[in-house]
């Protein structure tokens, strides 16, 4: 391995100006039989080198044989460059992309294939067969769509019937009139124990899903009380036992807002 005397200089400057300079890379010759390969390398490489081949630049080119007398030694060198150092980053980042794309596919590609073969068994449509003329009430949610909105927040509006999400992977839809369960979720944050502040979340739990509003205490507040008239039968508030009802029996926490939704209804 022969040091060819050529370096790279970075230069780091900051607001025009100049404040440090530093070799990063140095160019080195390795002898491979009665040629030579120029490597391209932060510190002095072992014999044993790997990495990526590349074109070598002509201004590259010039600096190593800026002498008429080099004109053999030219032609005893590789017209390419082996660069070592951080070389297997775009593979890794090719693989890491490979990885998501295949995890994508097989979270919404795969049932949204399976959806299309049978339409009727998609969760949304499954669910929209159970409310009384759907085809209507379709129509309604689409209008309520550019009529009607009330709330509104990335991926997700609230319209006065209806709570639909949008994206470029999901959709779905919820009637109020689906509505078991509307709460607050109050989260604290902190650094080094420190108080640094509070977010908020209204949580609308329907028959099939959930959505989760992220906003202001003010615009969490002015949800749940908009859902709580829209749909008075649904229980309202947070407590840990009502979160274990629900998850531990999720069928007789259904049935307990069925009889309210009844009582309600024969006091009207």
């Amino acid at each position: 391995m022969v040091d060819t005397g050529i370096n790279e200089v970075t230069t780091e400057t900051r607001n025009g100006v100049k404040q440090n300079s530093y070799v990063s890379s140095g160019y080195y010759a390795l002898i491979l039989g009665d040629r030579f390969l120029v490597v391209k390398n932060s510190v002095a490489p072992p014999l044993r080198v790997e990495g990526q081949l590349t074109s070598m630049s002509s201004s590259l080119t010039n600096s190593l044989f800026s002498d008429p007398e080099d004109a053999v030694l030219r032609t005893k060198t590789y017209p390419f460059l082996l660069i070592t150092d951080n070389y297997r980053i775009p593979g890794y980042i090719a693989l890491g992309l490979t990885v998501i794309l295949g995890f994508l596919l097989w979270r919404f590609a795969v049932p949204a294939w399976k959806h299309i073969q049978d339409i009727s068994q998609h969760p949304v449509v499954r669910r929209a067969e159970r409310w009384m003329y759907p085809t209507d009430r379709a129509m309604q949610a689409e209008r309520e769509m550019t009529e009607a909105i009330r709330y509104k927040r990335a991926g997700a509006v609230v319209t006065q019937n209806f709570v639909i999400q949008r994206g470029l992977f999901t959709f779905n839809i919820f009637s109020f009139d689906d509505l078991l369960w509307a709460y607050k979720k109050v989260t604290r944050h902190s650094v080094n124990f420190i108080p640094t502040g509070k977010s908020y979340d209204g949580v609308l739990i329907f028959y099939g899903g959930n959505e989760i509003f992220k906003a202001e205490q003010k615009s969490v507040d002015e949800l749940l009380d908009f859902a709580a008239n829209r749909s008075p039968w649904a229980i309202l508030g947070y407590s840990e036992e009502l979160s274990r009802a629900f998850n531990k029996d999720t069928t007789g926490f259904c049935a307990l807002v069925e009889n309210r939704r009844q009582d309600w209804a024969s006091t009207r």
